[in-house]
């Protein structure tokens, strides 16, 4: 990952062929739905699941996936913008994950949409059947619920529960919520079931026409873009991250990548079986990381050898993409306002250093004059002080002078009436 100050754009690898490492995807889903379901569900049940919306996915022999390749791939994710699609630059060729691929791959329908309408509903089978969970219902809730009701456990001819009964409807929906959980969703049995999706899957008209391959493309792309740019990843050593885990169905990521490179069927058995791409792959081998890396990925001659699928070529398109529009418009308009930010913080600094020196030589000039005016103030306070001291001492003497005067006469007087006497 590149370091955490450098602003990526549009086209920039997340992580170089250099900074590569080594570990493994794994994931969580349940590999063995397809017998657990059917030993849960009797066959005319069955037969309704396969005609359903997920019937498709009973098909499939094997779900697992190549980790070690899609953490190739992850590796070769390039930044965009679009949150609608992923796109990887392989052999010099970036090419797009879309919902259109998830489509032809699944058959399952995409369109926008918005069903959250659905959340004032009332939860009706989870009423029925799981009244005794108080919180979030949990994938082992409805796997501990199926299993125990397999017509082929052990006791189950002499098992005399008392639990309440379900009928051949609510079967099938049970068995769907727990394809889309824990297949299609990856989820694990410590997760909480969606509450909406299971209102959807009540309703057979809204299940029906539910958009159900933009939602699972979109939980998929929403977790595979982001496993290698979390924070538990990026403050690790390169070379030191045992594992990570997928969520999503990772396993129709694999088959992506072989229909885009199909020089990587070469890790599947593969015979093309129509339009619903995934029922053309029956497993998917688990090459090593190092194989990968040497034979594909880092292989000089690979460039010019390699086929790339042209449909899946990013700058194949001749529609005009808005999203593509307004990314590098807005691309454009980040780099004016940073270019005019820096521009105006120079500018900034500069009038503030100007500004400075004129308030220190304003402020300079101030000061003298106050201090020259401090001056004459102080002149004038002690001229005045010194006028008031010389007249406070003139009154004093005359006072002095004024007795010496009528004590003179006084004795005077004494001596003419002293002769006068005689």
């Amino acid at each position: 990952m590149e370091s955490s100050s450098y602003i990526l754009k549009e086209g920039d690898r997340f992580y170089d062929l250099k900074k590569w490492f080594a570990t493994d995807c794994y994931w969580n889903g349940d590999r063995k739905f397809k017998k657990i379901i059917s030993e849960f569900l009797c066959r005319t049940q069955m037969e309704q699941l396969k005609n359903g919306v997920f019937g498709k996915f009973l098909e499939l022999d094997d779900v697992g996936h190549s980790g070690k390749l899609t953490h190739c791939l992850l590796l070769s994710q390039v930044f965009y913008k679009d949150k609608s699609k992923m796109v990887f630059r392989v052999f010099d060729n970036d090419v797009a994950f879309t919902e259109d691929d998830f489509h032809s791959i699944t058959g399952l329908k995409i369109e926008a949409s918005d069903y959250s309408f659905v959340d004032d509903r009332d939860n009706r089978l989870k009423k029925r059947y799981f009244s005794d969970v108080p919180k979030g219902l949990k994938v082992e809730h409805l796997y501990k619920f199926i299993t125990k009701r397999s017509r082929l456990r052990d006791g189950a001819a002499d098992d005399t529960c008392d639990d309440v009964e379900v009928c051949d409807e609510d079967a099938v929906k049970l068995a769907e919520i727990y394809i889309l959980e824990t297949v299609l969703l990856g989820k694990d049995i410590k997760r909480n079931i969606s509450e909406r999706n299971m209102k959807i899957i009540d309703d057979p008209e809204l299940c029906s026409s539910f958009p159900w391959g933009s939602y699972c493309f979109q939980e998929l792309i929403n977790n595979l873009s982001h496993l290698l740019k979390t924070e538990s990843v990026k403050d690790k050593p390169i070379g030191r991250i045992a594992s990570y885990t997928s969520l999503g169905f990772p396993f129709l990521f694999n088959l992506w990548i072989m229909e885009v490179f199909n020089d990587f069927r070469q890790y599947s058995i593969y015979e093309d079986r129509g339009p619903i791409r995934m029922l053309s792959y029956s497993s998917i081998g688990c090459p090593k990381y190092d194989s990968l890396c040497d034979d594909f990925f880092k292989k000089i001659i690979k460039y010019k050898l390699f086929k790339v699928n042209q449909s899946y070529l990013l700058q194949s398109s001749s529609k005009v993409n808005v999203s593509d529009i307004v990314n590098r418009v807005s691309d454009k308009v980040e780099e004016i306002v940073r270019e005019n930010n820096n521009k105006f913080q120079i500018e900034m600094k500069t009038k503030i250093k100007d500004n400075r020196k004129k308030l220190k030589k304003y402020v300079k000039s101030a000061v003298k004059e106050i201090n020259d005016k401090l001056d004459v103030v102080v002149k004038f306070i002690k001229d005045l002080k010194n006028h008031d001291e010389s007249n406070e001492n003139h009154e004093e003497s005359s006072v002095k002078g004024n007795q010496k005067h009528e004590a003179d006469e006084s004795t005077e007087d004494n001596e003419k009436g002293m002769k006068s006497m005689r």
